[in-house]
């Protein structure tokens, strides 16, 4: 009896020892990864996103979408995509934002495994700070338009006079700077009576009548 005891002890201090110790994982198993965090930061022209994975069930590649609405997505070209510390699963990507007119986008991380699994993170959004454009001041001299436009952020623009009945006389393109930028237009035609100023921004648009005698 002795000996099948003995035998029966060493099996299970074996069987024990053998499923106690941690398995590495097979690198030829697909496991989906872990996300710790995504996070979307505005930085003027651009939003910043970076997000840290668990590097030990990372496997696959990245893509981050983008939308102004919540259901229809684009994906952000992935050149610009920077794992910035490998030991540590961490990656970021800059979005450029300058010709998104919204007052709101919302971003999603997809990751797409080896074996074609996709999986979405939940989503972040960030606001966007709209510069904000004010027309200063008015005046006409011999057929000469002068106009003060206050931004406050560099921004092209576009001014544009037209009579009341809608008849474009002027047009120009402008390059704001912050602050307050002058401007003189020559009108094509000389029209006396109300006319309209319209200036459209990046993220604004002015109407503004007024009168010349």
């Amino acid at each position: 009896m002795k000996p099948l005891f003995s035998l029966i002890i060493a099996l299970l201090s074996f069987l024990t020892f053998s499923f106690a110790q941690p398995i590495p994982p097979d690198p030829g198993v697909v496991v989906p990864i872990q996300l710790l965090h995504f996070n979307a930061m505005l930085k003027n022209s651009y939003v910043k996103l970076y997000w840290q994975t668990d590097i030990f069930k990372t496997n696959g590649e990245f893509e981050v979408e983008f939308c102004t609405d919540a259901k229809t997505w684009t994906t952000i070209p992935s050149t610009g995509l920077i794992k910035s510390n490998e030991k540590l699963g961490s990656y970021f990507i800059n979005h450029l934002i300058t010709n998104i007119k919204s007052n709101t986008v919302y971003y999603r991380l997809k990751n797409i495994s080896l074996d074609g699994s996709t999986y979405f993170s939940k989503n972040v959004s960030v606001e966007l700070k709209k510069s904000e454009t004010k027309l200063s001041s008015i005046n006409i001299i011999n057929e000469q338009l002068t106009v003060d436009i206050f931004s406050d952020n560099q921004q092209l623009a576009d001014l544009y006079v037209f009579t009341i009945s809608g008849e474009k006389i002027a047009g120009q393109n402008l390059n704001l700077a912050k602050g307050i930028s002058n401007y003189t237009i020559s009108l094509n035609k000389r029209s006396k009576g109300i006319l309209m100023m319209v200036i459209i921004g990046t993220d604004s648009k002015i109407v503004q009548k007024f009168y010349a005698n």
